[in-house]
């Protein structure tokens, strides 16, 4: 009778043992395959997007300066305003060659935060969006002028209104902007002893 009950003393310590370990042992299986699941899920994921669906193509600037002004009787003449501009298209690629689907065609394209990583010591920087009509030119329409964020919308249709930010659901045009620094001289008089303003892109000086 004693052995009876020193045998079921020992089977009731290794079930309170074995239980705990089998149930964690379970939950670390349970645990292991969600993993595995997950990490299958995410290098499929990966494998289908090895080549991203759109890229950057290439960016192309043009940057010049400009200014407005009034000749004077005494064939001096007075800058009103001196500015730098630099207009900036951003290319987009689908990656499709040729082929488009709704995976690799624009539904919605914005820039949100945009702030100046660095401003200018003299002048007042400006960023707009740009008509692609009036690219490279003195042209800007204060209506585009960008505060913070910018939404462009998307068509498919043959003629497009360039005057807004508007893109082809195909990426055909690109992202055009201007950056504008003005005010870098205003009501400054240019005698007739001075031949020239040279740009040198970083900035303008008198001759």
């Amino acid at each position: 009778m004693k052995n009876i009950k020193i045998f079921f003393l020992v089977f009731i310590i290794m079930i309170a043992i074995l239980l705990p370990l089998a149930f964690y042992s379970f939950q670390n299986i349970i645990r292991t395959e969600a993993s595995s699941l997950c990490m299958n899920s995410f290098y499929k994921f990966c494998e289908e997007n090895k080549v991203p669906i759109f890229s950057i193509n290439k960016i192309v600037y043009f940057s010049t300066g400009s200014g407005s002004t009034n000749i004077n009787p005494n064939s001096s003449f007075t800058i009103s305003d001196l500015y730098q501009y630099t207009d900036i298209a951003i290319f987009i690629n689908n990656n499709s060659d040729g082929h488009y689907t709704e995976k690799n065609t624009l539904k919605k394209v914005s820039l949100s935060n945009i702030e100046f990583y660095s401003k200018p010591s003299i002048g007042t920087p400006k960023l707009y969006y740009k008509n692609i009509n009036d690219f490279a030119t003195n042209k800007f329409d204060e209506n585009n002028l960008i505060e913070k964020n910018l939404n462009f919308s998307t068509t498919g249709e043959e003629q497009i209104d360039f005057s807004k930010p508007i893109l082809y659901n195909n990426t055909a045009n690109p992202i055009t902007l201007s950056y504008v620094n003005s005010n870098i001289k205003s009501n400054y008089t240019l005698q007739n002893t001075i031949s020239n303003i040279n740009y040198d892109r970083k900035f303008i000086k008198t001759l």
